[in-house]
């Protein structure tokens, strides 16, 4: 009789199994990096995304100032009220009121005593007035809501001049604007901080017209 052949068995060295395990190992320790390397990756740009905006943000947030003086550009004697665009960004000015003793007035006219005879005397005084809401101011510009320059002696519109000279240092203001982001405020156009208010409702506001 022929005998079956007898069936070879293979014995797997411990050696192999433990380079089985190691690279089971590493397969799961790579995926884990892998991992972790993109959740940090996605929060990085996020961090990246959050600050762009904010620089954006910050590179157009406006910033109303209002300023009054005697002394024009030239260095003569001038009468003015400018607001100027402090800011980074252009600034959408909504409502703009001009105090006087509490009140906002609609023209200079509403800054004069009542005998002003100024009326027929402007041309000849050199009155320039400019109104500056609702518009849109450019960061850096300035806008004189009026200039008056100051008559010769004796002049019809000299005591009108004077009066104003002492009326303008008492003047106040009041303004909401926003910026292009719709991020809006409201201002004394002085060295206050602005308060950010949800939006800029004129109501019943009195805006100055120049």
């Amino acid at each position: 009789m022929i005998e079956a052949p007898e069936t070879l068995h293979v014995h797997h060295q411990p050696s192999h199994r433990w380079f089985d395990i190691a690279i089971a190992v590493a397969v799961v320790a790579v995926s884990v990096g892998s991992l972790y390397v993109s959740l940090h990756t996605g929060e990085t740009m996020e961090k990246l995304v959050e600050q762009n905006s904010r620089l954006v943000k910050a590179n157009s947030v406006p910033l109303l100032q209002f300023d009054t003086g005697n002394v024009g550009d030239d260095g003569k004697p001038e009468i003015y009220l400018s607001v100027r665009n402090a800011g980074t960004g252009p600034a959408r000015i909504v409502w703009f009121e001009l105090l006087h003793d509490g009140k906002p007035v609609r023209n200079y006219l509403s800054l004069l005593p009542a005998d002003a005879k100024l009326q027929e005397a402007r041309t000849q005084a050199g009155i320039v007035t400019s109104g500056i809401a609702p518009s849109m101011m450019p960061a850096g510009e300035q806008r004189k809501l009026l200039r008056f320059s100051k008559p010769a002696p004796g002049a019809a519109a000299m005591p009108a001049w004077e009066h104003l000279d002492k009326v303008r240092q008492t003047l106040k203001v009041e303004s909401c604007f926003c910026s292009l982001f719709d991020e809006c405020w409201t201002t004394s156009a002085s060295a206050d901080l602005p308060k950010p208010v949800a939006t800029c409702e004129i109501g019943n506001r009195t805006t100055y017209q120049g």
